[in-house]
């Protein structure tokens, strides 16, 4: 992390802007619809000038490479504002170190494979072995009924 972007080395009347500007970027990304993201979002550039130099290169650097991403939600109602269901669902089943696990695609199918294949894996031993036993009963029925055909 560079200088710049480090808050803990900013004066106390810096934090303060700081908190103060970057509590309404992070309400941008709290509108219900469309209409309301522009807005904030035209109020934020009317006080881009205003913004202390750590905010502005937060900004530019992470908001405006994401924010396809981070206001997806906003044009498909299908889509969660936030992922914390899902992450609280799996992170009070599992341990917090793999909690990251689930935040991303590759990693939570990774996570997942092992688990299926194990499963997959049961499933199958258990239908060769229901198959077995039926063609073993099978088996052993018919030659009962040999055996009595034969005494008779």
């Amino acid at each position: 992390m560079t200088k710049s972007m480090n808050i803990s080395r900013k004066t106390n009347t810096q934090r303060k802007k700081i908190k103060k500007y970057g509590w309404k970027l992070k309400n941008l990304f709290i509108s219900k619809d469309l209409k309301e993201f522009i807005n904030k979002l035209n109020k934020i550039w009317k006080i881009f000038d205003e913004l202390p130099q750590f905010l502005k290169n937060f900004y530019n650097k992470k908001i405006i490479k994401d924010i396809h991403k981070m206001t997806h939600y906003l044009f498909d109602k299908n889509i969660k504002r936030t992922n914390n269901q899902i992450e609280n669902k799996f992170s009070t089943t599992q341990q917090k170190s793999t909690k990251k696990l689930f935040k991303t695609m590759p990693r939570i199918l990774a996570y997942l494979k092992p688990i299926i294949t194990n499963q997959n894996k049961k499933c199958h031993d258990k239908f060769i072995n229901d198959i077995i036993k039926k063609v073993i009963m099978k088996s052993i029925k018919s030659i009962i009924s040999s055996i009595q055909e034969a005494s008779i």
